[in-house]
């Protein structure tokens, strides 16, 4: 006879239908989330390829750090430019007024010799009268003019010079390296592309035309390369410490500041540059270099390794196969130096008679 099911084994298989129920939703939730992890997952594993791929997000696009770098510079290239021209014409408005003093003087000196030798051959109280006009007015002239060398020190032009300097030598290094540098990011940029998981990185995040930033260029170069063209060969230079001082540029790659050292041909001294400036510059010192040391007059032994560089820059002016001491780290309070005489030889002097003082040809 069949048994009646009571009021406890409904209980029974009302709890076992629960938790069949429960389970099944449980797994229906399990696949849900799961499904939208993998989701959320493919664009942060997506990132994560392109960050290990050395790329950076930039307002969506993806881009090498050294592009970044590059394009930092190609936008600040117009306000280096702006602020060297502007520092040049403070050095101008500051050199004017001791150009007409000096314009002056010049004129009037002649003009007292005429008077002088008028009044050898007759005497006349109205030469004379002119001739002390003119001799009153150089005396007051002389009072009123500064030597080059104390204009240069004036603080004013100073800073001038030294912002015309810094600039000028940005832009320079910039309009060398640019052709180069977008070289070496357009192969790059190819490699990129051409590696799967680099491709499929960016079809996940739906940015498969944005490596690299997209600029163009050729529109960056052609504009660098007319930087400059109009300026003058005259490159300025400064005083500190007594000493003149003048920008170099090292392998078209960097820039420093070096003192200008007064030898001559009988006692001609050598070029150096510290240790920090050849490493900044990444200049390497290849293992067959040549050791020398120095003997400096006051006694001290300098040991240096020789370098020889395809050529130098003082801004405008580019030097020939120099031969360059490469001091120790332990000498680095020597600076770096070029001399009075190495100039000479490239064809090059240091007109401290002009406002500013120059290099130039």
């Amino acid at each position: 006879m069949r048994r009646l099911e009571g009021p406890a084994s409904w209980g029974l298989r009302a709890s076992t239908i629960l938790r069949a129920v429960v389970a099944v939703a449980g797994c229906a939730l399990l696949v849900a989330w799961s499904e939208g992890a993998a989701a959320e997952d493919g664009p942060a594993e997506a990132r994560r390829v392109l960050r290990e791929a050395g790329l950076q997000e930039v307002e969506g696009r993806w881009l090498l750090p050294a592009e970044k770098r590059l394009l930092a510079r190609f936008r600040a290239a117009d306000d280096w430019l702006r602020d060297a021209q502007e520092a040049d014409r403070q050095l101008a408005a500051r050199a004017e007024p001791q150009r007409r003093i000096q314009n002056e003087r010049e004129r009037l000196t002649a003009r007292r010799q005429q008077l002088q030798e008028a009044l050898a051959e007759r005497s006349s109280d109205e030469l004379e009268r002119q001739l002390r006009q003119v001799e009153s007015r150089l005396e007051a002239l002389a009072r009123e003019q500064i030597s080059p060398t104390a204009h240069v020190e004036l603080p004013e032009v100073r800073a001038a010079t030294i912002r015309s300097i810094g600039h000028w030598q940005r832009l320079l290094v910039l309009k060398s390296t640019a052709g180069r540098r977008t070289l070496e990011l357009q192969r790059r940029y190819e490699a990129l592309s051409a590696d799967e998981r680099v491709r499929a990185a960016l079809q996940t995040l739906d940015a498969g035309e944005r490596l690299g930033s997209g600029e163009a260029f050729d529109r960056w170069r052609d504009k660098l390369a007319g930087i400059g063209a109009d300026r003058d060969k005259r490159w300025p230079v400064y005083r500190e410490n007594g000493r003149w001082r003048c920008g170099l540029i090292l392998s078209e790659k960097y820039a420093t500041t070096v003192t200008i050292f007064a030898d001559d041909e009988q006692q001609p001294y050598p070029l150096w540059l510290p240790a920090s400036v050849l490493q900044a510059a990444d200049i390497e010192i290849p293992a067959e270099a040549r050791y020398l040391t120095l003997n400096l007059p006051d006694g001290r032994r300098v040991s240096t390794r020789v370098l020889r560089f395809g050529y130098l820059r003082l801004g405008p002016h580019q030097v020939g196969g120099a031969e360059v001491l490469a001091l120790s780290p332990d000498d680095e309070d020597l600076g770096g130096q070029i001399t009075l005489e190495f100039l000479k030889r490239s064809g090059l002097r240091l007109d401290v008679s002009h406002l500013p003082a120059i290099v130039a040809r």
